[in-house]
């Protein structure tokens, strides 16, 4: 391997802890896990995400994307978190419940598949729909950045972790511009663990209890097999598959504008696979993983687009996840450095978003294909938090994430911008 990749499978490897950390820490501390439930759910989350990122590039849709928590899980488990106990009694059988859903998804992913559907989706998926996807999800990620990056709570903003994070920021976006670019990802963790740690804004280290954390099959116990949850696992399986489209067509534009030729992904296999790993996270007990938007702003942002890097920094990390030292290691970096790392990707994202979104634009049908779902997108999420939660579960799920709602608003308008032409 050469220097040139080495560097890069360290910015990958990087890439995957930055992104893949905080939403496992947020949904253990939401269902009041202990520390010792924590660093094994960490560690299952972190080896399923790695397994199915070598999956879906081997054998799925063969391009180097970094399969990490979905938002939308994300979303639910934190809707479940705080109307599960009354559903379901407490909250460990909500999780229990919420595997299930994740085995519902997963078979109707696949059923999707195999039926020829979501091929049939991928005519819907106009350089507009991929443009106001990405730019709504950066304000979903801006959003997050700011209140977990900077401090900000109901009880205010803690100063000083707002300026540390801010400086942190800036020494990012200062590599980001330097011929220091390369080592940017390593550079910023690596100041900021000690930044954070030197200020006391540091996680404790816990140290784990065994050396190997083998993943465990149903670590909640049994699946609650709740049929009533249909309805809702159909509509985030439809989410999820949008998302597998959006970002296979983002990244099929960015690596074959850097291969000089022409590349495809697959796909039925990457549905396929994409459906299995929705089962594999329900048995194991972990949010579903999904394709992350945010690798196109990192092969942007890098200038490389080959799977070897890609590979190797997620065969060391299914490694070293199911390592109890580094798991204690690494859950103690705090939450606002990854953010500090992915905001010159998600700034990146962002241009990427408005380039789609302008692509051939007709001025025409501007403001129904683009400013509708902006605007409704936007608006939803600007919505008080906890606002949709007297609304059946599956209208909250939708309702309450701006992402979702915006993209089935994009989603409908180019239906209708189709049957018009």
């Amino acid at each position: 391997m050469t220097r040139s990749n080495v560097t890069t499978t360290i910015q990958w490897f990087i890439f995957i802890l930055a992104t893949n950390i905080v939403p496992p820490l947020s949904i253990a501390a939401l269902f009041e896990l202990s520390p010792d439930e924590t660093m094994t759910f960490i560690s299952r989350s972190l080896f399923i995400f790695a397994l199915f990122s070598i999956i879906q590039t081997l054998l799925g849709h063969r391009l180097p994307i970094l399969e990490g928590p979905a938002g939308i899980w994300w979303g639910v488990f934190t809707l479940y978190a705080s109307i599960g106990p009354a559903l379901y009694g407490s909250q460990q059988e909500t999780l229990q419940a919420l595997g299930f859903m994740l085995f519902l998804s997963g078979i109707l992913g696949v059923l999707l598949t195999v039926t020829g559907i979501l091929r049939r989706m991928l005519a819907l998926f106009t350089p507009q729909v991929l443009g106001v996807y990405m730019i709504l999800l950066v304000l979903q990620l801006s959003g997050a950045v700011i209140k977990g990056g900077f401090g900000v709570t109901e009880d205010g903003i803690n100063i000083v972790q707002a300026v540390a994070t801010a400086g942190l920021v800036l020494f990012a976006l200062t590599l980001e511009q330097s011929r220091f670019k390369q080592y940017g990802l390593v550079m910023t963790l690596f100041v900021g663990f000690g930044l954070f740690h030197l200020l006391d804004l540091g996680n404790p280290i816990v140290r784990s209890e065994s050396f190997f954390l083998v993943p465990e099959l149903l670590p909640f116990g049994n699946w609650v097999w709740d049929w009533n949850l249909l309805p809702t696992a159909f509509v985030i399986t439809l989410l999820l598959m949008t998302n597998v489209l959006a970002n296979i067509k983002l990244i099929e534009r960015i690596v074959s504008s850097r291969e000089k030729r022409e590349i495809k992904g697959n796909v039925p296999a990457s549905g396929v696979a994409s459906g299995v790993s929705q089962i594999v996270a329900g048995l194991f007990g972990t949010p579903g993983p999904v394709a992350i938007s945010g690798t196109a702003g990192f092969l942007s942002s890098t200038e490389s687009v080959q799977r070897a890097p890609h590979l190797v920094a997620h065969a060391l990390m299914m490694g070293l996840a199911l390592i109890g030292p580094f798991v204690s290691l690494i859950a103690s970096i705090p939450a606002a450095v990854g953010y500090a790392i992915v905001t010159p990707l998600i700034a990146t994202m962002i241009i990427i978003g408005i380039n789609e979104a302008a692509f051939e634009l007709k001025q025409s049908t501007a403001s129904l294909t683009v400013g509708l779902p902006l605007v409704i997108g936007a608006g939803a999420m600007l919505l008080p938090p906890g606002s949709m939660n007297d609304l059946p579960p599956l209208l909250a799920t939708v309702f309450s994430n701006g992402l979702v709602l915006g993209t089935i608003v994009a989603l409908t308008t180019a239906i209708l911008s189709k049957i018009k032409d």
